[in-house]
């Protein structure tokens, strides 16, 4: 199975997201290693969930972090990369050899010349860009500024997406992929995939 774009799942927290996610051709699963954070994953849970799914990135998701505790992470999960905010010491996690993502907060407004004045430090060192928000759709004056920005950065948009617009989405902009997020079962081995199903289904290449 393969999709027609980069895909990142993140906050995943069950065995179902994590196989259904890696059988449909995702390339990297986030998981919350924020002990602060309702969906933080402890060694044990990461170990019994990717122990059954291969061929995919296994991304550590956190606020910040540096290079000493990325060393403690990676003696307790065995992590293929890392997202965190622009704060985190990039020139030093660099070095790791990890994927590196930085979460970026898209708000309302943002220009291209804001963004790189913000992110054109952190560019020479994330693999990619990852823009959150919470807005449902993605008004003409967001596409436009999307594009200026994925022109000059790997954005994974993770925001205004569903299965009717994605395909289109894909086409206006020029991104490196897309992000989505996984859910919570209903109970265990069971879990109800809506949304992200559709979406990943709507990305299969059928070619």
């Amino acid at each position: 199975m393969s999709l027609r774009t980069v895909v990142k799942v993140g906050s995943i927290t069950n065995l179902s997201d994590a196989r259904y996610c890696a059988g449909m051709g995702v390339d990297m699963l986030g998981f919350c290693l924020d002990v602060a954070d309702k969906n933080f994953v402890n060694p044990a849970v990461f170990q019994a969930i990717t122990e059954w799914v291969a061929g995919v990135r296994l991304i550590g998701e956190l606020p910040t972090a540096d290079a000493q505790a990325v060393a403690d992470l990676r003696l307790q999960y065995n992590l293929d990369g890392l997202q965190l905010n622009h704060t985190a010491d990039w020139p030093e996690l660099k070095a790791t050899g990890l994927t590196l993502v930085c979460r970026v907060p898209w708000r309302p407004g943002t220009t291209l010349e804001a963004f790189r004045e913000q992110y054109d430090p952190v560019k020479p060192y994330a693999d990619f860009f990852l823009l959150e928000s919470d807005a449902a759709v993605l008004s003409p004056e967001t596409l436009y500024e999307l594009q200026r920005v994925a022109e000059h950065f790997p954005v994974l948009l993770g925001f205004g997406l569903d299965s009717g617009t994605v395909l289109q989405t894909l086409a206006d902009l020029p991104l490196a992929g897309v992000a989505l997020n996984g859910g919570q079962e209903v109970r265990p081995g069971y879990r109800d995939f809506g949304d992200l199903a559709e979406i990943l289904e709507t990305l299969e290449d059928e070619s």
